[in-house]
């Protein structure tokens, strides 16, 4: 006996729409698959140059907020890092990424991490991770409050004049990344100086201070003195 018409249109469209479905749930996970490995590409990153929040004797500032563009951010579980510190996601729009510089940051690589990526510290390179230079400066929420930072070099010093009470915004550049930083004057000084992530330390009324300088290509302060030339030196 045969069986009615009915029932193999019935069997015939349950397997159709069944291999419908798993084609669907099929092409679903595929899609997922590439989005998750196909690496995420920076375009822009604005600002570049930024501070972790500096909770300091005399003044607060917050952490800079910075907004990433590009493509391929993917939509879950994707990371922010500041070289090794994670930083926060305050939203992902797949090619936008809205973050802040967080406590810890210092110079050196900003990353976007997807799901397993890994990153090569130190390059923009990695695993479902791409990176791209970002600096922490200390003296930039100052906004030029004490002028251009006056810059010197490893191996050299300047002559500062400071008249009358005056402060003094400098920069000293360590490509060693180990050193010391010599304050020279006549009179006792007011030195104020930041850790690579803006950590603040205050010296009140130091006779030559020296600084020492660890594993840092930079080193960032202010100096008060009164009526007198002091010399500077990162050796």
């Amino acid at each position: 006996m045969k069986p009615p018409k009915l029932l193999h249109f019935l069997i015939a469209s349950s397997l159709a729409w069944g291999t419908i479905n798993c084609h669907k749930e099929g092409s679903e996970d595929a899609f997922a698959v590439l989005l998750s490995t196909t690496p995420a590409v920076i375009s822009s990153v604005e600002p570049r140059v930024g501070t972790p929040l500096q909770a300091n004797i005399d003044r607060n500032y917050s952490a800079t907020n910075v907004i990433i563009k590009g493509e391929n951010f993917g939509f879950t579980d994707t990371k922010v890092f500041f070289n090794t510190v994670e930083a926060p996601v305050l939203y992902n729009f797949g090619t936008e990424i809205s973050t802040r510089v967080p406590s810890g940051a210092r110079s050196g690589f900003l990353y976007v991490v997807k799901t397993g990526g890994v990153c090569t510290q130190g390059t923009n390179l990695g695993v479902n991770c791409t990176g791209t230079e970002f600096f922490v400066d200390c003296y930039s929420p100052y906004n030029k409050e004490f002028g251009n930072e006056i810059a010197i070099d490893q191996g050299s010093s300047k002559n500062i004049e400071f008249s009358g009470e005056e402060t003094k915004a400098i920069r000293i550049d360590f490509p060693a990344q180990s050193g010391n930083v010599t304050v020279d004057c006549p009179a006792a000084v007011t030195v104020r100086y930041f850790s690579p992530s803006c950590d603040y330390t205050s010296l009140a009324l130091v006779t030559d201070p020296k600084i020492p300088v660890i594993n840092s290509k930079i080193m960032q302060l202010l100096v008060t003195a009164n009526d007198v030339t002091c010399t500077i030196s990162g050796f």
